[in-house]
């Protein structure tokens, strides 16, 4: 069984986020004494996961897109009921005890398994690894916080309309798969910051590096968050 919920923020805080102190959730108003959890950077798994199991008087930092329904599962997960897990051993205990395994004839046991060399020598050849040097005139980079200076990882960087892209590493870093070329449009988004467009020129060519810096996306809701079930539905 599921349920959704629908969040809402009724009454927008004219505080600002930035001047908070930070937590490990979020960061703490001083006007209202409450930690505001930041869910502007956090998935659509993480915000219905944490709603599941609070609910009410959480004040929160959204971004617009995420002000709308989550299906919740309302059925216990096996792994948190430990009683569910003793009368599942249990069971396959007694499975067992009903059904012994039988054992395998001498004949099977002494068998002497017999091997293709042909297709032996094809296996040790397919699993050589081959290492592909990568190529010097590919364009560098790295995308980093604008304030704070910290790395982006998962970080999408894409050609403009042609469909070609990577992703940043933990450490905000990237190669790009093609060779870029002047008056080329590279794309970086990450969710909760503003999309960066950066057009190749002459110089970024002969140095084959990006620093690229985002900035937080300024359009953000915060304040005490409603939380309604609409509907529930069965699957």
């Amino acid at each position: 069984m599921k349920k959704s919920i629908q969040l809402s923020i009724s009454k927008p805080c004219d505080q600002n986020f930035k001047d908070f102190k930070s937590t490990k959730s979020g960061g703490f108003c001083a006007s209202c004494q409450k930690e505001v959890i930041d869910f502007s950077k956090l998935s659509d798994r993480e915000i219905s996961t944490f709603f599941a199991e609070q609910n009410k008087g959480t004040c929160g930092r959204f971004r617009p897109d995420q002000l709308k329904s989550y299906a919740i599962s309302t059925i216990p997960e096996l792994k948190s009921n430990a009683w569910l897990r003793t009368a599942f051993g249990i069971s396959l205990v007694g499975l067992m005890g009903t059904h012994p395994l039988k054992a395998q004839s001498n004949e099977q046991s002494q068998a002497t398994p017999t091997i293709n060399l042909e297709n032996k020598a094809f296996m040790e050849e397919t699993e050589q690894f081959v290492e592909v040097p990568l190529n010097d005139t590919l364009t560098k980079g790295q995308v980093l916080d604008a304030e704070t200076g910290e790395a982006i990882p998962f970080a999408n960087v894409f050609l403009r309309s042609k469909g070609i892209g990577t992703s940043t590493d933990f450490d905000g870093k990237f190669t790009f798969p093609k060779q870029l070329e002047e008056g080329d449009t590279l794309i970086v988004q990450f969710i909760g910051y503003s999309n960066k467009i950066i057009k190749i020129d002459k110089q970024i060519l002969e140095s084959r590096t990006l620093s690229v810096r985002m900035r937080e996306s300024e359009i953000v809701f915060m304040g005490e968050v409603q939380v309604n079930t609409p509907y529930r539905f069965s699957t």
